[in-house]
């Protein structure tokens, strides 16, 4: 069997799937079954917490400048949250149903 990865980033934009903030979850959940439909075997994914700065105190979480919203980000620092743990996104959740 041939090998063939895949990958989101900046592209493909709405309405194609991505992990997007802003997108349906339709779309979040599609990037997965858009890999398993064509074949695919592996899915690259370039970053998952990427974000630029996280303030802890106005619970503000800034994506980085130039990225569609959400672009790299799956999970959260927990502290804005105060918890000691990491938030998953609700796209990361997605992306685990687009799984199963």
């Amino acid at each position: 069997m041939r090998e063939w990865w895949t990958y989101v980033c900046m592209g493909p934009s709405d309405p194609h799937p991505n992990w997007h903030l802003g997108m349906r979850g339709t779309q979040h959940r599609a990037v997965m079954w858009r890999v398993w439909k064509e074949g695919g075997t592996g899915f690259l994914y370039w970053g998952a917490n990427c974000y630029e700065k996280a303030t802890v105190a106005s619970a503000e979480i800034k994506f980085r400048h130039g990225l569609p919203p959400g672009d790299g980000v799956l999970y959260y620092p927990g502290e804005v949250f105060s918890t000691n743990q990491p938030v998953a996104s609700l796209r990361l959740e997605r992306l685990l149903s687009g799984l199963q």
